[in-house]
């Protein structure tokens, strides 16, 4: 049986798996933007003490006021028939966005394994949740 090394979780440490695995990753302020499928991705350790990673996907498009409801009932809807991402409505200049957010418990650490096997999941489920909604809203 192979044993995992648990370590901590902080930003720094997520920053260098990402670039480690050939991401580009731009580091500000403790949050890290990439792009992957041609959606920009927000990540942030947050927590302190208590770590917890955010994996969030921010949606390509705005809706107009005039369609806030609509937006509303579409993350209403996702949010029942899955687990996870999590979907909200966000304001944006231009009227409504949603974002598409995994939250993953990092207290006790994570190995390098574990780590990537959240990243994978999370990524993979908001990509694909953004997609959904991008058809189920145009």
């Amino acid at each position: 049986m192979t044993q995992l090394t648990v370590t901590p979780l902080d930003s720094q440490r997520l920053h260098e798996r990402l670039q480690g695995h050939g991401y580009q990753v731009a580091l500000r302020g403790g949050l890290l933007e990439c792009m992957w499928q041609d959606l920009p991705f927000e990540l942030r350790v947050m927590g302190g003490d208590a770590p917890f990673l955010s994996i969030t996907a921010c949606w390509q498009r705005s809706l107009p006021p005039s369609q806030y409801s609509r937006l509303i009932a579409a993350c209403n809807t996702a949010n029942l028939e899955q687990f996870l991402p999590k979907v909200y409505p966000v304001k944006d200049l231009a009227g409504w966005s949603l974002r598409s957010e995994v939250i993953v418990d990092a207290t006790c650490g994570l190995s390098n394994q574990q780590l990537d096997d959240h990243l994978s999941v999370a990524i993979s489920a908001n990509i694909e949740t953004c997609h959904h909604l991008d058809r189920l809203l145009s």
